[in-house]
């Protein structure tokens, strides 16, 4: 009986190791597409982005070198991205700027977008809007028509809300 427990054990370890490495790894939802590039080079060197790539959900962050890179969101919001900057697609109405510029044009039907950093997160409220993130944490944002509401402080920090117009 001991002998079967130990045959059907090990069976079992194989089967996992062996679909630990074959399965597809876990990837996201495709959210938003390349629309317009611009002199973009990218840091990754297997990968390079051009127009008419889907991004999805879950990735790695993306980190553009230089050039400039449009990127439009299937809720019509429209991202543009100056490099050097790094950033990750969190969700279809939510990006994440590591560092870097970044102007989003949010239409009424989207709004309610968010752009993150490491001390903030923007809510738009129906705008255009223009975001800064420096490598040191440091945020700047200018809005250049409407309003957004604007959470400062990140963690434990107490958190602040503005909205500027």
């Amino acid at each position: 009986m001991s002998l079967y427990t130990l045959l059907l054990s090990s069976a079992a370890m194989l089967f996992l190791i062996v679909y630990a490495q074959f399965a597809p790894s876990v990837r996201g939802v495709e959210v938003a597409t390349v629309s317009d590039a611009l002199n973009a080079r990218w840091g990754q060197t297997e990968r390079t982005l051009r127009e008419g790539t889907r991004l999805a959900t879950k990735t790695d962050p993306l980190w553009l070198r230089e050039g400039l890179v449009t990127l439009s969101f299937d809720n019509g919001s429209r991202v543009v991205l100056e490099g050097p900057a790094q950033f990750e697609i969190l969700t279809g109405d939510q990006i994440h700027l590591n560092y870097g510029r970044l102007y989003a044009a949010v239409p009424t039907q989207a709004i309610g977008f968010i752009v993150s950093t490491a001390n903030s997160k923007i809510i738009d409220l129906g705008t255009e809007f223009g975001v800064k993130a420096g490598v040191d944490g440091q945020t700047e944002v200018h809005v250049m028509r409407g309003r957004t509401m604007l959470i400062s402080g990140a963690g434990k920090h107490s958190k602040t809300q503005h909205e500027l117009k």
